[in-house]
């Protein structure tokens, strides 16, 4: 009966040799590409391919962050657990900053058998608009060779000039001259401009964001 209770599924093995076969390759594009390589390299070393370059990108950025040490203590869980999980989960996992932070998350994942758009909503809920001033005292360091946080960092942006916008658009008043009606304008005009362009750029981030997480 203990065997039984304990025997991992086959379905679970192959998960977790894929997850490995991933942060190994990502780790030998560390090797022969490094971190600040631009795309055109990615895509030569897919021969081309661009959905091979985009994965190549996203396994490379997985890789260096996520440890070996990290990625056995995961593949250990998904046995105990009979859980399957897969490289996209590691990728999305890489998003989180510190070990301690994607430790806890996978731990929770896979325990409570989370689905990939549940894991996702958990790391968007971590690295939120709210996430970053939580933390009294400490500003965010932005990490420059990694896409999700720059894309992150912008969407974060991106909202708050929205929302002010929003607020301003509201409080303006024609008759007790306030909000807009405070400025020139030529200020108004930049504005407005500003805010249609802030409202693209918004967008163009979250089409950004879906295809890096898909």
């Amino acid at each position: 009966m203990a065997s039984s209770a304990t025997a991992v599924s086959p379905e679970v093995k192959e998960a977790n040799e894929k997850m490995k076969e991933a942060w190994e390759l990502g780790r030998d594009l560390l090797d022969q590409l490094g971190m600040k390589a631009n795309y055109g390299a990615m895509k030569s070393a897919a021969s081309g391919e661009i959905s091979t370059a985009e994965k190549y990108r996203k396994y490379r950025s997985m890789a260096n962050r996520i440890t070996e040490k990290e990625l056995e203590a995961i593949c250990k869980m998904c046995e105990k657990e009979n859980k399957i999980w897969g490289p996209t989960f590691l990728v999305e996992l890489s998003r989180l900053r510190t070990s301690k932070d994607r430790r806890q998350l996978a731990k929770n994942a896979i325990r409570e058998g989370w689905g990939l758009i549940e894991f996702k909503r958990q790391i968007r809920l971590m690295i939120g608009p709210g996430s970053v001033s939580s933390r009294v005292g400490r500003k965010r360091k932005v990490d420059w060779t990694d896409e999700a946080e720059i894309l992150d960092e912008l969407a974060q942006m991106c909202h708050g000039w929205t929302r002010f916008a929003a607020e301003i658009q509201v409080n303006t008043s024609t008759e007790n001259n306030s909000g807009l009606e405070l400025l020139t304008k030529s200020l108004r005009e930049r504005f407005e401009e500003a805010s249609e362009q802030i409202l693209d750029l918004q967008q163009k981030t979250k089409t950004r964001q879906k295809r890096t997480t898909d």
